[in-house]
């Protein structure tokens, strides 16, 4: 869904991350997911470089590799 939503707000940063404005609340909604559960798993990309969250925004630093972890088996 955050790649998703990257590719909708074409919001790139400066240094080619990409920003998505999004709550976790809009995001458990959007996936049919608890919060908690959204918390849980952005804290995960967090802690691996993925991405960076801030108040309202989720920063996708390495779009490609969050590609490659969603995406693999």
């Amino acid at each position: 869904m955050l790649l998703q939503l990257a590719r909708e707000q074409e919001e790139a940063t400066a240094d080619g991350a990409v920003a998505v404005r999004a709550t976790q609340v809009e995001l458990a909604g959007m996936i049919g997911a608890a919060r908690e559960s959204v918390n849980n798993w952005l804290g995960s990309y967090e802690r691996r470089g993925f991405l960076r969250r801030q108040r309202g925004v989720i920063t996708i630093l390495d779009p490609d590799g969050l590609r490659r972890e969603v995406d693999a088996p």
